[in-house]
C-alpha cells in the first residue's frame, strides 16, 4: 500500500508521528450555514470519532433535516443523530436538552438563545452557553457513547429532558435511586440507550403525547454540575450497559475529552501539511474530519466478539456491519480516499457491507442503514474493485464479485438495469 504517492495542491506527506494538536484546526461548523432553500455544505457539526456509532449535536432545528442552521440564534435540543445527510433524514435519534424553571417539552417553548462567541466546536467536544438557563452543555464522544457536562446555576430546580419527535414510540424508564436513564426509540432501526448521572435526582416524569418522553430534575442551592455518562446499542439496554462500561467506566468528561483528541490527532496525522497557512490547514483538516465520520459502525463488541442487529430485523449476528453511505455519491471520492489513507479500516468497512448483502440480498445502494433504493447503477460494484487492486483486503472478495454478478443480471434490483442488458 505504499507504492502510491498522493498530489495535492499542497505539498504533504505521510507521517505517524504528527505532534501538532491537529484536532484544533478542525472546524466541524463549515458547511452548516445551509437550510433547504440555500445550502454552503448541508452539513452538521457533528461530535463523533472517527466512523463512530452515532453523532452528538446542537439542534436549531429538531423537526428539519437541516438539523442546525448557522444563523440561527437559538438551541432547541442536543441530538443523539445517525443523520447521513439532510435529504435523507435522521434515524436511531433522540434528543436531550438541559433546563430550569418549569419543565418545557415543546421544542420552540423551551429553546435558548445562544452565542457562537460562547460555543466551542470540534470532532472531540462541544460546549455552548444557553442563555436563557445560564446553563453550559458539555459534551464529548467515546465510539458508542458520550460523557456530557451540565453546569448549572445555583438556587433553581435544574432538568435534564429526553424525547425524540412526536411520531416515534418507546419507552424510557428512570431509576431514581440507582440515578440511571435506560430505554429505547423506534426509530427506523431500534436505539437503545443507559446512562447515569452522578447528582441525586430529585423528581422525575415520563409525560405522554409528547413523543416518547422523560425527564428528570435536580436541586441545588449552589451552581451544580451534573455529569451524564450514556451509551447507546442496537442490540439491547444491556449491550448499551456493557458499551458505557467497556468505553467510559468511571472516567471524568477530562479523561475522556482528552482521549478523543488523541484519537484525533493520531487519526489525522495520517496526512501532515509542508508549507501550509492556518487558513489552509483548517481548509484541509476539516474536510479531512467530515470525509473520516462516515460511513458508521453499527457493530459492537459481544463478549469480545464483533456482532451487529440485523438491519429490518432483530437477529444478532456475528461481524462487522457499517451504514449511512450513498456510494452514487461518493464511490468517486471518498471511496478512492479511504484505501489510501486507511486501508485496514476500508476493509473492515467493506466486508460490513457485504455482511448486508448476505443478510438481505444485496450491498445497499444507498444505506440509512437498511437499503433506500435511491439513485441508479451499480456504483457500490467500483468500491470493492478499486480497493482490492489497489492490495485492500480484509473483506470476501470472491463474495463480493458474486456480489457484482447479481446486480448486473437481476432486473430490477437496481434502479435502472430494468433498461439495460446484461452482455457478459
Amino acid at each position: 500500500m505504499h507504492f502510491f504517492r498522493l498530489a495535492f495542491a499542497l505539498l504533504i506527506s505521510a507521517t505517524s508521528n504528527s505532534t501538532a494538536a491537529l484536532v484544533d484546526y478542525v472546524n466541524p461548523l463549515r458547511g452548516s450555514n445551509s437550510n433547504y432553500g440555500f445550502s454552503t455544505g448541508a452539513t452538521l457539526p457533528a461530535t463523533s470519532l472517527p466512523f463512530g456509532f452515532a453523532f452528538y449535536t446542537p439542534m436549531t432545528n429538531i423537526g428539519s433535516g437541516w438539523k442546525y442552521d448557522y444563523p440561527s440564534n437559538s438551541i432547541q435540543g442536543f441530538g443523539i443523530s445517525h443523520i447521513p445527510s439532510p435529504w435523507i433524514g435522521d434515524w436511531g435519534a433522540m434528543q436531550i436538552m438541559a433546563t430550569t424553571g418549569t419543565v418545557q417539552l415543546a421544542p420552540d417553548q423551551r429553546a435558548s438563545l445562544f452565542s457562537h462567541d460562547e460555543e466551542i466546536s470540534r470532532p472531540h467536544f462541544y460546549k455552548v452557553n444557553l442563555k436563557k438557563y445560564g446553563t453550559t452543555v458539555e459534551i464529548t464522544p467515546t465510539l458508542r457513547g458520550s460523557v456530557w457536562r451540565f453546569i448549572f446555576p445555583a438556587g433553581n430546580t435544574n432538568h435534564i429532558l429526553f424525547d425524540t419527535p412526536n411520531d416515534k414510540t418507546g419507552s424510557i424508564t428512570i431509576d431514581s435511586v440507582a440515578k440511571t436513564i435506560s430505554g429505547y426509540v423506534e426509530d427506523t432501526q431500534r436505539l437503545y440507550i443507559y446512562g447515569t448521572v452522578d447528582k441525586r435526582v430529585m423528581a422525575y416524569d415520563r409525560p405522554t403525547g409528547q413523543g416518547v418522553c422523560a425527564w428528570i430534575e435536580f436541586a441545588s442551592t449552589t451552581t451544580d454540575t451534573v455529569t451524564m455518562r450514556l451509551a447507546t446499542s442496537f442490540i439491547s439496554v444491556a449491550q448499551a450497559k456493557a458499551n458505557l462500561m467497556q468505553e467510559i467506566g468511571d472516567k471524568s468528561f477530562a479523561t475522556i475529552r482528552d482521549e478523543g483528541a488523541a484519537v484525533w490527532n493520531k487519526f489525522l496525522g495520517t496526512i501532515e501539511i509542508e508549507g501550509a497557512t492556518e487558513d489552509q490547514k483548517i481548509i484541509f483538516y476539516s474536510n479531512f474530519y467530515r470525509a473520516s465520520i462516515y460511513p458508521n459502525a453499527m457493530w459492537e463488541d459481544v463478549n469480545g466478539s464483533p456482532s451487529y442487529t440485523r438491519v429490518r430485523g432483530t437477529e444478532l449476528k456475528q461481524g462487522y456491519m457499517y451504514a449511512n453511505n450513498g456510494f452514487w455519491d461518493t464511490y468517486r471520492s471518498a471511496w478512492p480516499w479511504y484505501t489510501l489513507i486507511h486501508p485496514k479500516q476500508t476493509g473492515m468497512m467493506l466486508q460490513g457491507f457485504l455482511n448486508q448483502y448476505r443478510d438481505e440480498g444485496s450491498v445497499p445502494q444507498w444505506s440509512s442503514p437498511h437499503d433506500r433504493r435511491t439513485m441508479i447503477a451499480t456504483v457500490s460494484d467500483v468500491i470493492y474493485a478499486d480497493a482490492f487492486i489497489k492490495g485492500v483486503r480484509g473483506f470476501d472478495s470472491l463474495q463480493a464479485y458474486e456480489g457484482m454478478l447479481k446486480n448486473a443480471m437481476t432486473v430490477g434490483l437496481r434502479n435502472g438495469n430494468d433498461r439495460s442488458r446484461f452482455i457478459g
